[in-house]
């Protein structure tokens, strides 16, 4: 009686242990399918154990290895690891992986294969936000060196048309006169363009220094909008969201009114030829749903606001490049509306996640830190 009480006890707790494992635990049978699967993998994938059991290996993880070479590998290596293997979870939302695969043998020579699954989907966004920072640092250095000197013979080009355009103007009797005024507007519009230009480049490469205060999101959501009206017709139409229960936000009103605003400008552009919809969402962001941030804040109490337009999507080829300065697929753009917007968020202590199909949309969720929290 006490070693088969003994043996019980045993199984539970190794059975408790995989349970509570801070990685997630998959463990298959000869044959490739699912036979255990761990808390961790229900977090990680959002697919429950009663779900997933019995499935091929192939379902879960798309495994393009066959079962039979992962098996042999494992026969004559102690393990095989795979790194950043990209899965979608039961959402749709790409997670990236790694995988570490090894033989557990049991009693009577039998093993299973198992794997131990480490999510760094987290991980690798915020590498990457700490890379996307440090470019955005070095061309804003460069782009205020540069600005100075573009800003001046622009001035002098600017004040000359001006006085050009005075000495020919309402002169309806020269041929001549009224070729050089239509000229000569023409070079001031342009003169104008490249000031604006100017302008943004000076404010993109200045410090973004914040006047936070704590703000209802819903409302500085719907305040953003509403002069975006000029923008909507029968084929665009707008659709909002707002959860009830949304914690005041601190934040600086008119710098994410620009962000919403950019965004939101952003969205009814790509869906203006075939039309579609603007879906806007606040929400709670529990911790749960993410690593904790690398951005300073101490408890991970965020708010997320989330854009989804059914417009033209973005390129997966071009998607990584979104918020590079200057980098723009618009005829007329200057590819500063994304970057200035990740900036900003960034000096909230947010992040922003893109996610697009071409053809298909896009998704642009922003976390803000709720308010109070610096």
């Amino acid at each position: 009686m006490r070693a088969k009480s003994f043996t019980v006890k045993k199984a539970s707790s190794l059975s408790s242990f995989l349970g509570q494992a801070p990685l997630g635990v998959i463990i298959f049978t000869r044959r490739g399918r699912v036979m255990y699967w761990n808390k961790e993998m229900e977090m990680i994938t959002n697919w429950k154990k009663q779900e997933i059991m019995k499935k091929e290996v192939k379902e879960i993880l798309g495994f393009d290895l066959s079962w039979e070479e992962l098996k042999e590998s494992l026969e004559f290596e102690e393990e095989v690891f795979i790194r950043n293997w990209s899965i979608k979870d039961r959402f749709g939302e790409e997670r990236l992986l790694n995988l570490q695969f090894f033989l557990w043998k049991r009693k009577g020579g039998k093993a299973n294969v198992t794997c131990l699954v480490d999510d760094v989907t987290q991980k690798a966004r915020w590498g990457e936000n700490i890379r996307q920072m440090e470019k955005l640092s070095s061309i804003s250095r460069f782009i205020a060196s540069v600005a100075h000197e573009i800003n001046n013979p622009l001035t002098v080009i600017s004040g000359y048309t001006q006085i050009l355009l005075q000495k020919v103007k309402d002169n309806e009797q020269c041929e001549i006169c009224q070729f050089n005024q239509r000229a000569l507007e023409k070079i001031e519009r342009e003169a104008e363009y490249c000031g604006r230009l100017i302008q943004e480049l000076v404010d993109f490469s200045k410090p973004i220094i914040l006047n936070k205060e704590d703000i209802d999101l819903n409302f500085l959501v719907q305040d953003s909008l509403s002069v975006l009206d000029v923008l909507m017709d029968d084929k665009v139409k707008l659709e909002l969201n707002l959860s009830s229960d949304i914690p005041l936000v601190r934040v600086d009103k008119n710098r994410m009114r620009q962000v919403f605003m950019n965004l939101a400008k952003n969205a009814l552009e790509a869906m203006k030829e075939k039309g579609g919809k603007l879906r806007i969402h606040t929400r709670v962001a529990p911790l749960e749903h993410f690593s904790i941030p690398e951005n300073g804040t101490k408890n991970g109490k965020f708010v997320e606001v989330e854009f989804i337009d059914e417009g033209k999507g973005i390129p997966e080829k071009i998607l990584p490049r979104i918020f590079e300065p200057f980098f723009t697929t618009k005829e007329k753009g200057t590819g500063l509306g994304l970057s200035i917007s990740y900036s900003i968020v960034r000096a909230h202590k947010g992040w922003m996640e893109v996610t697009s199909r071409e053809g298909e949309g896009t998704r642009i969720k922003i976390f803000l830190p709720q308010g109070g929290e610096e």
